[in-house]
């Protein structure tokens, strides 16, 4: 009874002494129980508010020693919300007396800190037992776990240590973590003007994201870091996302240290690696006074798996069978990122839907960079920049400027001159699926140049010279295009959208033979699809020219330069996915069908089994469905009107009641003009053809009357013509 009178007198006492203190910055505090003992005075269960609740908590116990001893808090959870601007606002003492610039000690332990909102964007900071330590000289900071939440990122460390030289300043000697991941969303993350109040000028030249952080960073460091200080992380994970993909690496071994005037940080894996390779190191340089600051990717080749990198990621697969070796070195001087290395990707395995729908193994590609970018887009240079795929090389050279005058780009380079053989040995083999075994001799050499000023863009000039020199010695039989002269069997979408496999062919019932197809459907596909046909080899390298500019001038892809060839490829051996390796094989198939079929074999072939509506291929179903009647009596509108339509067979273009849609008949007698123009019809037949009037002899039908209201594409009666090719001309 008597061992409880002291605490029953000091409790009061304490209790007031504390309220009283803790008012002094904007605090309010209630103590749950006070106990002396020998040493001092413990204080259980304290909770804490500030005036308008940005700082809260509940501290488990604190021991108030007796003489000189450091305050320690035990336990407990501490919450703030608020800048640091706006915290040190809510907790400022009301008045200073001679005694309030004296250091004083204390210890924390065991201390959940949760610190939300810091940066005003609702990013948030949480530690578990979190622990501090100070003295006179310096302040040491210890934690179990961090995780740290901001738009864009997610950092966690565990076991993080770091001390702090006071020294009148309060720098920063030395931080270390056992373990760190951080997690960067690239969709998230955008590059603004920092938040924060910064005691440097920030660039307001509009240079994004790194020139606006790098000078704040410098100067932090020059006054929070004294020579010698180092901040490292044992174990070091990155994430990036980007679009619902992910990219790991590490765990590395992460370090930032100040060497005179100096920032240098390291970022580096040293184990697993090959005993003829170096470790592949990142190190990046940034001068706290003048200089330029730098970037260095060194070493390799080292496997993707040991850098982190794990199978399904980006697609990547049998990641420690793949390597990478770079020397690149990159530079931040004038406002623009400069760049000059060499690197190599070897032995590395994919799968990605856009590029092949079977797994990519043991792609080699290499690059060669000499270029500078500046930070605000304003300009681009690549100077001797190539790119290896196997023994194929790719070089180009690259100008661009932006600025109030608009966009000037100029750009050429190209492919020297390569053996064919050569290049398809380089290219992996799940990229030529479905012309495996197709063989190839001869040589060939691409050039291009592009010069485009948004300001002049009549002015756009594009050359593209392509010396095409392979040829296919040899191919599998199963590939032969000789099995097209008979009938064959042959996969197509039916009227319902829905797979059925008809018979084709000469032969079959509803086959023409060349000496038999009208010359005005063969009129018809020259000046809408191919007016090259029976010039080139399979590939119209001037179409693509014009078709390139075409593009350039629209900011997008408008249009393609399919020769029929081209198109009969695809619809012999190929499906409807768009993926590069689809492109790939259609280039191979058609030099194949080119060597070894005719020009009027081919146009026979295309004209037979060409798509011209749903569920409806070959020009004799299509003109007994269109225009009742044979194949053999197409007059030139009903010809041109099965032209037309190629681009888009299912769309419809005649009114309910048979008639062809207005727009669409114009468009009929615009391209009997240029037939005309380019000599494929002479005076008579044009005139003849303008008199013409189509219709859809089978419109009254109230079956089809149905169709035409259901599908009637309301845009179809607007004139919406087809991206002409230019195949035509």
């Amino acid at each position: 009874m008597l061992l409880g009178l002291p605490a029953a007198l000091v409790g009061p006492v304490v209790r007031s002494k504390v309220s009283a203190k803790a008012a002094s910055r904007g605090l309010a505090v209630e103590v749950g129980s006070v106990r002396p003992s020998w040493d001092g005075i413990w204080l259980l269960d304290v909770a804490l508010r500030s005036r308008t609740g940005r700082v809260t908590g509940m501290l488990q116990a604190i021991h108030v020693p007796f003489g000189e001893r450091p305050v320690a808090v035990h336990g407990g959870r501490l919450a703030l919300r608020g800048t640091p601007v706006e915290l040190e606002r809510e907790v400022a003492p009301e008045h200073t007396g001679s005694g309030e610039g004296r250091r004083r000690s204390f210890q924390v332990d065991g201390l959940t800190l949760h610190l939300r909102d810091f940066d005003g964007r609702g990013s948030s900071v949480t530690t578990w037992g979190f622990g501090a330590t100070r003295d006179e000289k310096s302040d040491r900071l210890a934690l179990d776990v961090l995780q740290a939440e901001a738009p864009g990122l997610h950092l966690s460390v565990r076991g993080g240590r770091a001390t702090l030289q006071h020294a009148g300043s309060g720098k920063l000697e030395l931080v270390r973590a056992a373990e760190a991941a951080v997690a960067l969303d690239l969709d998230t993350l955008r590059p603004t003007r920092s938040h924060a109040q910064l005691s440097v000028p920030v660039p307001s030249t509009g240079h994004a994201g790194v020139a606006l952080v790098l000078p704040a960073v410098a100067a932090a460091a020059k006054q929070a870091l004294p020579d010698g200080a180092e901040l490292a992380v044992e174990s070091l994970r990155l994430a990036l996302a980007y679009r619902g993909e992910h990219l790991g690496f590490g765990p590395s071994r992460a370090s930032l240290r100040r060497l005179n005037d100096e920032l240098v940080a390291e970022f580096v894996r040293s184990d697993a690696v090959a005993p003829a390779a170096t470790p592949l190191a990142l190190r990046g340089k940034l001068p706290l006074v003048s200089g330029v600051p730098s970037l260095e990717l060194e070493g390799g080749p080292v496997s993707l798996a040991a850098l982190g990198v794990r199978d399904g990621e980006l697609g990547l697969t049998h990641t420690r069978d793949a390597t990478i070796e770079a020397h690149l070195r990159l530079s931040l001087e004038g406002g623009a990122v400069r760049a000059f290395g060499t690197g190599a990707f070897g032995n590395v395995s994919f799968l990605r839907p856009e590029v092949s729908a079977h797994e990519v193994r043991g792609l080699r590609l290499g690059f060669r960079a000499d270029g500078e970018v500046a930070l605000d887009g304003s300009r681009v240079r690549l100077n001797d920049t190539e790119i290896a795929l196997g023994d194929v090389k790719f070089a180009e050279t690259v100008e661009l400027v932006r600025d109030e005058a608009g966009t000037r780009v100029r750009a050429a380079g190209g492919v020297p001159l390569a053996a064919c053989d050569a290049a398809l040995a380089s290219i992996p083999e799940a990229l030529v699926t479905a012309a495996r075994g197709v063989k190839l001799e001869g040589t060939f050499a691409l050039n291009h140049a592009v010069s485009y000023d948004s300001a002049r863009p009549s002015a756009l000039e594009v050359t593209l010279h392509v010396e095409n020199g392979c040829h296919v010695t040899g191919a599998p039989s199963e590939l032969s295009p000789e099995r097209f002269r008979s009938v064959w069997s042959r996969e197509v979408k039916g009227p319902d959208g829905l797979p059925m496999t008809i018979r084709t062919g000469p032969g079959a019932p509803d086959w023409i033979s060349y000496d038999a197809l009208p010359r005005t459907m063969e009129i018809a596909v020259l000046v809408c699809e191919d007016g090259g046909f029976f010039r080139h080899r399979g590939f119209d390298f001037r179409a693509m020219e014009s078709a390139l500019k075409d593009d350039i001038r629209a900011g997008r892809f408008v249009r393609g330069a399919s020769t029929i060839s081209m198109q009969l490829a695809k619809n012999l051996y190929l499906g409807k996915e768009k993926t590069l390796s689809r492109k790939v094989e259609e280039a191979l198939l058609t030099m194949l069908l080119e060597a070894r079929l005719s020009k009027n074999d081919l146009m026979e072939i295309y004209l037979n089994i060409v798509e011209l509506g749903p569920g409806i291929y070959g020009i004799e179903h299509a003109a007994e469905y269109y225009f009742d009647e044979s194949a053999k009596e197409l007059s030139l509108g009903q010809a041109l009107f099965l032209a037309s339509i190629l681009p888009d067979p299912t769309r419809t273009h005649f009114e309910p009641d048979g008639r062809l849609s207005a727009h669409w008949a114009e468009y009929i007698r615009k391209l009997m003009r240029i037939a005309h123009s380019v000599h494929r019809i002479g005076d008579d037949e044009l005139a003849a053809g303008l008199a013409e009037e189509l219709a859809f002899r089978k419109g009254n039908d109230e079956g089809l009357r149905e169709r035409f209201d259901d599908t009637l594409d309301p845009a179809s009666r607007g004139f919406e013509e087809p991206a002409d090719n230019g195949r035509g001309l």
